[in-house]
């Protein structure tokens, strides 16, 4: 489903909302085992197809064209797999040839996996939010302040 609204385009879909919104934010490993492990095959080939599908649409209408690989239907045990790396991959091409996509949406957040910090972020997070202790602030001080080296890390990370 696409819909517009005011010169934006969005376009229905928790697999491609998770991609886009995490992807240069995970490490490529932890996308695909996320998206491999959390959605059916059935909801993959969708997305993978949508994907494919925009993107031809959207690379044939920019100035800047490139050669978006052909759609390929994969079979076998680790099909979910497969069609995640070549999801992240047209994702990946996309992103370095800035070609704008549209802004896919989750109507259903229950529908989106669980994202987790990774062990290096949290050593990092920790060593921040406790390496300048104050032992006069109040716990609910430092929480905050943590809080906000998180987010402030999260926009560095988003750019």
């Amino acid at each position: 489903m696409v819909n517009r609204a005011a010169g934006c385009v969005f376009v229905h879909s928790e697999l491609l909302c998770f991609l886009q919104s995490n992807f240069g934010c995970l490490p490529k490993d932890n996308l695909i085992s996320s998206i491999s492990g959390f959605y059916s095959a059935d909801v993959i080939v969708a997305a993978k197809k949508l994907l494919f599908d925009t993107a031809e649409t959207v690379v044939a209408d920019a100035a800047n064209r490139i050669d978006v690989p052909r759609y390929v239907k994969r079979r076998g045990d680790s099909q979910q797999r497969a069609d995640a790396i070549d999801m992240t991959e047209l994702w990946a091409m996309l992103d370095d040839a800035h070609i704008i996509l549209p802004s896919f949406i989750a109507v259903n957040s229950k529908q989106l996996p669980p994202t987790y910090m990774t062990e290096s972020e949290m050593y990092v997070l920790l060593a921040e939010c406790h390496g300048d202790e104050n032992p006069d602030e109040r716990p609910d001080d430092r929480s905050e302040r943590c809080w906000r080296i998180r987010v402030e890390g999260a926009r560095q990370r988003h750019g």
